[in-house]
Parts: C-alpha cells; structure tokens; sequence
C-alpha cells in the first residue's frame, strides 16, 4: 500500500513539474491591446482589442478562440490554436490544416516554417539566433531573437506566453 500511495504521489509531482514546464499561450480571457497606424488620412492610430473568448474543440482538437485579429493578420479571425508540448499550432483556412506557429521550445539555431498564412497561404521561415528573458511585473518570462524570411513582419522577438510586443501573429509587410 505504501509502494503505491509513494508512486501515486512521485507521478502526481512529475506530472505537475511538466506542466509548469509548458507554455500555456492564450488561455482564455487573455487580451491584447494592439495599436496600428490607419492607412486613411490623417493616418490616425487606431487601438483594438485580441482576445481569448472560450475554448471549443474545433477540427477534432480542443482549441482557444482568438478573435479581434484585424485583416493585415496572418491568421484568420476568428483563429483556433492549441498548444501540445511547446509547440502552438493554428487553423488555416487556406492549408485546411493545422500549423505551427511558436515554438516555445526552440534553442538558438533552430529554425521553423509557419506554413498557410494569409489569404495564399504564404509561409514565414523563423530562424532563432538568441535565446533571453524579459520581466512582466512579478513575472520572468523566456524571449527568443529571432531573425525571417518572408513577406510577414513579425518583429525581432517572440515572447513566452504573448507572442510578441507587436504582433501577435506574423503581419503582411
């Protein structure tokens, strides 16, 4: 009996140390406030909110929905995603597939293909050259440098849990 409550306990802690290890992206109720620049004159900025409004299984897998992405996005919107090990993948419309979009995983000089962006399905090469932190408040979350290419932008920074400070998701130029 003790064997067994002893092993039920050393698989419950291992079980809770590999979750705490996985970055959970875009929990539901998460939110981004993005600021762009409006292409009408006087060429206001414009603020809009993203944001997680539930998780629904979609395409047979349990996804967060992501809505309030604007029309430059690579993604669609409203955009489904779900996070296995340290890999966050999306629905593309145009693959009719699931992608990957971040791997929270990567080390420098890994690189990954983000397949299926935007309306032709075009792909964004992500090369990670430097691995980092950053500090939110009480929170230190890992930050990657990345380098692409590509016809997306997606700045020079991907960050645990939030993507990045000024994309969510890979933008058309």
């Amino acid at each position: 009996m003790k064997k067994t409550l002893l092993a039920c306990l050393l698989m419950f802690s291992a079980v809770f140390k590999l979750q705490g290890q996985v970055a959970d992206f875009a929990p539901v109720g998460a939110k981004w406030y993005y600021s762009q620049i409006s292409f009408d004159f006087p060429y206001p900025e414009e603020y809009h909110l993203v944001e997680v409004t539930e998780e629904v299984v979609f395409q047979g897998k349990l996804c967060r929905k992501i809505e309030g992405l604007t029309i430059n996005c690579g993604l669609p919107n409203p955009s489904y995603v779900f996070t296995r090990n340290d890999s966050t993948f999306f629905w593309s419309e145009v693959a009719g597939s699931f992608e990957m979009l971040y791997d929270f995983g990567a080390e420098p000089g890994d690189t990954w293909l983000i397949q299926g962006l935007g309306l032709f399905g075009d792909s964004l090469r992500v090369n990670v050259e430097a691995l980092g932190q950053r500090i939110f408040g009480t929170d230190t979350l890992k930050s990657w440098t990345i380098s692409h290419l590509g016809c997306y932008d997606w700045g020079n920074e991907i960050i645990e849990k939030l993507g990045n400070l000024y994309f969510l998701s890979p933008s058309f130029c």
